[in-house]
């Protein structure tokens, strides 16, 4: 329906009353012959607007906590190794 008549994607209805009433719709396109010329002229652009909001600006690769931040002061980065190497000793030992 809307490769035959494109500019009904951008009437006033929505695309749930389209598909409900499309039958309907289909009707009064046949019967109304200026109205379906209207509907069948190509759309002559199509953009997409959008907004993205990240909570006040962008991320930057300089990250740098809060120093009032009590969590970030006492934080650890490394991977983790230490734990890793602990819990094979300790396998080794039981062995």
């Amino acid at each position: 329906m809307v490769s035959a008549y494109p500019r009904i994607v951008i009437c006033s209805l929505t695309f749930e009353t389209i598909m409900y009433c499309k039958a309907e719709i289909l009707e009064e396109l046949a019967r109304d012959f200026e109205l379906s010329m209207r509907f069948k002229v190509p759309l002559r652009e199509v953009s997409i607007h959008a907004a993205v909001n990240i909570g006040g600006g962008w991320p930057t690769s300089e990250y740098e906590p809060a120093a009032d931040d009590v969590a970030s002061t006492n934080t650890n980065w490394d991977a983790g190794w230490e734990f890793s190497d602990m819990v094979l000793a300790n396998v080794d030992e039981r062995n």
